[in-house]
């Protein structure tokens, strides 16, 4: 019979003056040791070690860990002074704990030695809680080198939770006296441990147990709701399970249920101890619905984070659904083409629309649960892939065109629908009203705090000044402004003055200045550049031009166009020494700073122009990836000089990337609703969808199995159509999302769901607005996704009986 024994370790009190006293590591043990031996709450048998030195707490750790079972369930708490030496590993501070981190290894406890009792240990099931200083270093501390550390490998087998109350680099702290209450002072990890099992707050799933999973969501929601700034850490080091630490009491009375011998499973994709599954599409949905149902909480203006666990053991909450995706590990089998099925939908829907992801991932496993059982009834798969088409093209027409979408409000409304974010939708709404439809927004990161929107004249390209010497118009700022220049394009680098100089003397009778764009530029020729240069005034300058790549040469002939100048190449006849001021470009004005050059109001011809405009339009109907359309799409803008900058700014590197990561998403956005319309509210939008799909089937004759295979399709596309609604409607608390989608089939398009205020308002005052394309993109990457399954339950033969 398995047993729960706990060991509480706590020292308060040292010999070494140099460290704080604590006040609260021996309360912290008796009230935990309270908790946790409620027959009520832990069930624990429980094992105090109160200021002990550090040899002594080692005898005690290693007796515990040795003479475990195989099926106990441990669990170790320590409460004392972390401390690390100079290599960052980690140490327990026993009473005759020295602090001198050169002396740590003889005078404290080792967080490798603990490390190596848990990995030798019989049992199966064992929780370590850890309340000091630096304790989120315990791993790293553990095994040396991080970069060597294989956080699997040695526990592999056993069932090993970490908790941590900081991270590698913060203090724990004690309550402030106010906060301590009359039996003295808690530590803050501590209090909320014990508040959340005594009161059963830890139990956040609602499930009348605590896991180990539940309680480090509780105790990291407290550290974040004020009480310090600490960061609480978890790790599952075996990827198995999250193992329950107590039960909740209900009304006052214990419950009479014994506490589980096992765990409650974590893992996203468990491998099953039930009979073998004999449906290939079976196993495929295995695969599937634990994915899904990890994004389903994100869904909607509240999303829930789903518990992750990484590879390397630690548990994070994410809401990013390809974050989500990416972190889930399944094991070996048909189950894992599932989990492919349902990245590759999140990576294609991400790619194409922006958003939508974890919308379509519901949708695609509810239609493949409500299409598996008609597949192991015997339908065929073929005939049910053939109905995809035109099942879709039924859908997209019932999804109907989205509605124009004209004012900078309403622009503004997309953003604030999908990203709650008023300030960004503004911005990116005054960005598209100044550059239209086919304008382009730059994302810069700036050291400045906040966004800031700055309309740009002209053309864009990546390409600074190349020149050491003095050539800019304003020293301080790093700029430079030619007024009225020639323009010269040279395919090459420039390798010699010889070549350049009777250009620039050419140039030089004319008064006007020489804006020199190519790949290099000799040192002697830029020093010739920049004689005639004085402070304040620039009369020549040479930027870094468009490389040689198929892309750079593109560029390059736009700019041609744009200045009317020609491309020099280094071919006979047409080289640089043979070149005229005919051939050289002429523009209005030329901004220039040390990364980029803008060409403003271009002397090219106007029929040129709409020329390549049209070609370049035609480049991107044609192109086969999404990379090169947008790509293609930029340098539309930017030759019809179109172009906002956005410069992002945050107190971090990672606080900008993020920022500006959301402000594109932002923009990606707008002009989807801007060139295709809008719909009030994606989710409501597909379950009407599926509403109208699901039209009662009619009378089939056996031999009319193509017929029922286009209405099975249909109904199950139905089914899966209606989720997203549901979840949005879950996941903001609504108590029935059964009479939500009634409401909303019924009266869409003139009301829809807000799920901020869980109502059905009139769809003018709601302001909930989509791009017609996020739907349009979920029903088209669900049908490959059902193709895909399809295909691949056709080609997988049934087990043997």
């Amino acid at each position: 019979m398995s047993r729960r024994k706990a060991l509480l370790i706590a020292t308060a009190e040292y010999d070494d003056p140099q460290w704080n006293p604590l006040k609260a590591p021996l309360r912290d043990a008796e009230e935990l040791a309270a908790v946790l031996g409620d027959p009520g709450i832990g069930h624990y048998e429980v094992t105090r070690v109160l200021n002990q030195p550090a040899y002594a707490i080692q005898r005690q750790l290693q007796r515990f860990f040795t003479e475990a079972r195989r099926d106990d369930e441990l669990l170790v708490y320590f409460s004392c002074h972390g401390i690390k030496d100079y290599d960052e590993s980690l140490y327990f501070a026993g009473t005759d704990t020295l602090k001198e981190p050169d002396l740590l290894e003889s005078y404290a406890v080792p967080a490798e030695f603990v490390s190596r009792q848990l990995q030798r240990c019989r049992a199966e099931r064992k929780i370590l809680l850890l309340d000091c200083c630096f304790s989120g270093a315990f791993r790293l501390g553990a095994k040396g080198d991080s970069a060597d550390l294989d956080l699997r490998g040695p526990f592999a087998g056993s069932g090993t939770v970490v908790i941590s109350a900081t991270d590698e680099t913060q203090l724990a702290f004690e309550l402030a006296p106010a906060e301590a209450g009359s039996g003295g002072p808690l530590s803050v990890f501590t209090s909320a441990l014990v508040e959340g099992l005594r009161t059963g707050a830890a139990d956040v799933d609602g499930d009348g147990r605590v896991s180990v999973d539940d309680l480090f969501r509780y105790v990291s929601r407290e550290m974040r709701g004020g009480r310090t700034r600490q960061t609480p850490k978890l790790w599952i080091l075996d990827g198995v399970g999250s193992l329950v630490l107590a039960q909740v009491r209900h009304g006052g009375e214990k419950l009479r249920t014994p506490m589980p011998e096992g765990s409650g499973v974590l893992s996203r994709v468990p491998e099953t101890t039930a009979a073998p599954i004999r449906s290939p599409g079976a196993e495929v949905l295995a695969g599937l619905v634990p994915v899904a149902g990890l994004l389903r909480g994100t869904v909607g203006p509240r999303p829930r984070p789903a518990m992750v666990i990484r590879t390397d053991g630690s548990v994070e909450p994410l809401t990013d659904t390809a974050a989500i995706t990416r972190e889930v590990v399944v094991p070996p089998g048909r189950a894992a083409l599932g989990t492919t099925l349902v990245r590759d939908l999140v990576d294609r829907m991400r790619r194409r629309a922006g958003d939508g992801a974890a919308t379509a991932a519901l949708v695609l496993e509810a239609s493949v649960r409500h299409l598996q059982p008609a597949v192991d009834a015997g339908m065929s798969p073929v005939l049910l892939a053939r109905a995809i088409p035109g099942t879709l093209r039924r859908a997209e027409t019932l999804l109907g065109n989205g509605r124009a979408v004209e004012t900078k409000e309403e622009i503004a409304h997309v953003v604030v629908t999908t990203l709650r974010a008023p300030r960004m939708g503004d911005l990116v709404a005054d960005a598209l009203n100044k550059v239209g439809r086919e304008g382009i927004l730059v994302i810069q990161e700036s050291r400045t705090s906040g966004l800031e929107l700055e309309g740009v004249e002209g053309m864009v390209f990546r390409g600074g000044r190349l020149s050491p010497y003095s050539m800019s118009t304003d020293e301080d700022a790093g700029t430079a402004v030619l007024e009225n220049p020639y323009v010269l394009l040279h395919e090459r680098a420039i390798p010699s003055i010889g070549s350049l100089l009777p250009l620039v003397e050419k140039v030089r009778r004319t008064g006007r200045p020489l804006l020199v764009i190519a790949e290099d530029v000799d040192t002697e020729a830029l020093s010739v550049l920049a004689a005639d240069n004085t402070k304040g005034t620039c009369t020549s300058i040479a930027v870094k031009g468009p490389d040689r790549s198929p892309r750079g040469l593109a560029v390059l002939g736009d700019l041609a166009v744009l200045t009317g100048g020609d491309v020099i190449a280094e071919k006979a006849g047409t080289g640089l020494e043979n070149a005229t001021l005919d051939m050289l470009g002429r523009a209005r004005r030329v901004l220039v700073t040390k990364e980029e050059t803008t060409v403003i109001d271009g002397a090219g011809a106007l029929e040129q122009m709409l020329g390549r405009l049209d070609r370049i339009r035609a480049e991107i109907e044609s192109s086969g990836s999404d990379a090169d359309r947008e790509w293609h799409g930029e340098r539309l803008a930017r030759l019809a000089g179109a172009v906002a900058i956005v410069r992002v700014g945050a107190p971090t590197r990672a606080e900008r990337e993020q920022k500006a990561a959301t402000l594109r998403l932002a923009t990606r956005l707008a002009k989807a609703a801007v060139a295709d319309g809008v719909v009030p509210g994606a989710a409501a939008a597909l379950a009407v969808v599926g509403g109208r799909l699901a039209t009662p089937a009619a009378s089939h004759t056996d031999a009319d199995v193509a017929r029922v295979a286009v209405d099975t399709l249909a109904r199950a596309l139905a089914h899966g159509l209606v989720q997203p609604l549901r979840a949005v409607a879950e996941n903001c608390g609504a108590p029935d999302a059964t009479s939500v989608l009634a409401t909303v089939r019924s009266a869409w398009p003139n009301r829809t769901y807000d799920a901020a205020t869980a109502t059905c308002p009139e769809t003018s005052a709601a302001g909930i607005w989509d791009p017609v394309s996020v739907p349009r993109t979920v029903l088209r990457e669900v049908a490959r996704s059902l193709d895909e399954y399809l295909s691949l339950v056709q080609r997988f033969p049934p087990f043997a009986p």
